[in-house]
């Protein structure tokens, strides 16, 4: 599971604001393009009083302004095309409002973060994870409290595989078979039977490993304005 939408990711949003623009630009443009030179002819037979050449040009000028007022509202009437379809309609309008120069460098600053998460998420070292857990810190200044918690629950599950890979060479270690996270004797394995784990009291395996996120997030985190900060 990515950390980041593709809405959210620096690089797709920058090609899709220079898209904003370049739409934005030919919107304004063509209707300019359509209207000035018809402008001028109609101006011309005005002062000249020709009235025949008047009544040829009005149709004209009404058609090319009701199409110069389309292509001005195309963005507006597309916005509207795709409230209508809500779940594609909610996406796109998540990635137009994303794309904006403050959207792009806000993302471009959390790209280390990012990176660090995923590669803690990859190869679940403790030094990546401390890392990863760093840099979380460090961006609660600036960061918006959703966007934190997405990195903390990417940790979280960093930790949790982290855990379950010592457990397993443990298992294997100790000469025993690792199942289901689990870790199951060689004869236990081979009879497919519940059975009792190495390293477990209870006869029921070794317990998952599960990171307490709402404890971690409390201990470490708090939650002002939208924005997390950490607690000294």
């Amino acid at each position: 599971m990515p950390i980041f939408d593709l809405c959210e990711t620096a690089g797709f949003l920058r090609v899709l604001l220079l898209l904003k623009y370049f739409f934005r630009a030919i919107c304004i443009i063509t209707p300019l393009l359509l209207m000035v030179p018809i402008t001028v002819q109609l101006f011309k037979c005005v002062v000249s009083g020709n009235q025949d050449d008047l009544k040829a040009l009005v149709p004209m000028a009404t058609k090319k302004l009701i199409l110069a007022l389309l292509i001005f509202f195309v963005p507006t009437i597309g916005r509207f095309v795709f409230s209508m379809v809500t779940d594609l309609g909610s996406y796109v309008q998540v990635c137009l409002d994303n794309a904006t120069p403050e959207m792009v460098q806000y993302y471009e600053r959390l790209e280390p973060v990012k990176k660090a998460v995923e590669t803690a998420k990859e190869n679940p070292t403790q030094n990546n994870i401390d890392i990863a857990r760093e840099l979380i810190k460090k961006s609660m200044s600036t960061a918006r409290g959703d966007t934190i918690e997405n990195f903390l629950v990417a940790l979280s599950e960093a930790e949790s595989a982290k855990y379950e890979q010592e457990e397993h060479m443990k298992c294997v270690n100790k000469n025993g078979v690792w199942k289901d996270g689990e870790c199951l004797d060689q004869v236990t394995a081979k009879m497919g039977e519940g059975g009792s784990s190495s390293g477990s009291g209870n006869g029921s395996g070794s317990p998952t490993h599960t990171v307490d996120f709402n404890n971690a997030f409390n201990n470490e985190y708090k939650l002002v304005d939208s924005t997390l900060s950490v607690t000294e």
